[in-house]
């Protein structure tokens, strides 16, 4: 093998080695963007993920808001229902009342009936006690005035039988 061959050879080699290096250079820069495309794919999956999990942690204080504001809620529903539950009781109470008191006018109107007719029969009696007290008062002084005279004629003869000396009896 002459110098030339092997310089040519060396030339070949050199060329070979020479397009490795370029290869590998193209190859290494290749990497270091695909390692810097990675790196910027990791930091947006990280922040995505960053951002999922504040949506997660958002949703979840959301979450335990809304069933608060459920329990709340129901509580205040069982408080209502029991609010209506007293004033229907007391409802039914007021009627039950109203009805005792609805018989108890009834009765009193019957009774203020009766005792409106027995009133006016008291009235009529008292009426016609009214006439018969005048007749009796007339019939009392009627009484007194013959009274009076039967008293002047007893009077009347006792003075005669005692004025005469008993001598009034003889004749």
């Amino acid at each position: 093998m002459s110098d030339e061959e092997r310089q040519r050879q060396l030339d070949t080699l050199l060329e070979q080695q020479a397009a490795l290096a370029v290869k590998l250079d193209l190859m290494l820069e290749s990497r270091q963007r695909d390692e810097e495309a990675r790196a910027r794919e990791e930091a947006a999956q990280e922040r995505a993920h960053a951002r999922a999990v504040g949506r997660i942690d958002r949703l979840e204080r959301v979450a335990k808001l809304m069933v608060r504001a459920g329990l709340r809620a129901q509580r205040g529903m069982r408080e209502q229902d029991s609010r209506i539950s007293t004033l229907v009781d007391s409802q039914l109470h007021t009627e039950e009342i109203a009805r005792l008191n609805n018989e108890a006018i009834g009765k009193l109107s019957e009774s203020t009936r009766q005792n409106t007719a027995a009133l006016n029969e008291v009235r009529e009696i008292a009426h016609r006690n009214s006439a018969t007290v005048g007749e009796l008062a007339e019939a009392t002084r009627r009484n007194s005035a013959a009274i009076g005279q039967l008293a002047e004629i007893v009077r009347g003869l006792a003075e005669r039988r005692n004025g005469n000396g008993g001598g009034s009896g003889a004749s």
